[in-house]
């Protein structure tokens, strides 16, 4: 059995060695955003579980080349620092991408990319994906900290389920 099919990954995904993961509370606040009409515990439990399948990819990955684990805020906050990286991971000249165009490049998938028939929009200055979940209310926090708080210090976004 090949390992995306023990961890339920997409093929190519596995066989590339790409994982990357992000801030579950933000990723629960966009998705909350983008599709209304779920509820914010089942979404808690769908960032639970697929966080440990992103520590199960890491640990069965770790030590083969080829291999990243990549978090989606290095990616916002320092993308070509994101971008070496994945070209060191994957053996591709890192001297052959524009990285005087990283600014240029849409947000494809953005919450906040509400124009009908639209999935992408070209980020502002003040775009920031990172933090949004901050403005919960308490009962969101515990609910969130009692589902997947486990997995948020497990993947290192928190030390404890103190916040």
């Amino acid at each position: 059995m090949r390992i995306h099919e023990k961890l339920n990954f997409p093929p190519l995904l596995a066989d590339l060695g790409f994982c990357q993961d992000r801030d579950g509370r933000d990723l629960v606040t966009s998705t909350i955003k983008t599709w209304p009409q779920l509820r914010f515990i089942d979404v808690c439990r769908r960032w639970a579980n697929s966080a440990r399948m992103v520590m199960r990819f890491e640990q069965a990955n770790e030590d083969r080349p080829g291999y990243l684990l990549a978090r989606f805020e290095d990616a916002v906050h320092e993308p070509e620092k994101f971008v070496r990286a994945a070209c060191s991971a994957f053996d591709v000249d890192p001297n052959s991408f524009p990285y005087d165009k990283i600014a240029d490049l849409p947000v494809i998938g953005s919450s906040t990319a509400k124009k009908p028939g639209r999935s992408w929009m070209k980020p502002s200055t003040s775009f920031n994906p990172i933090g949004r979940w901050q403005t919960w209310s308490p009962l969101r926090k515990r609910a969130f900290k009692r589902i997947a708080g486990q997995a948020l210090i497990d993947l290192g976004y928190a030390t404890d389920n103190d916040w």
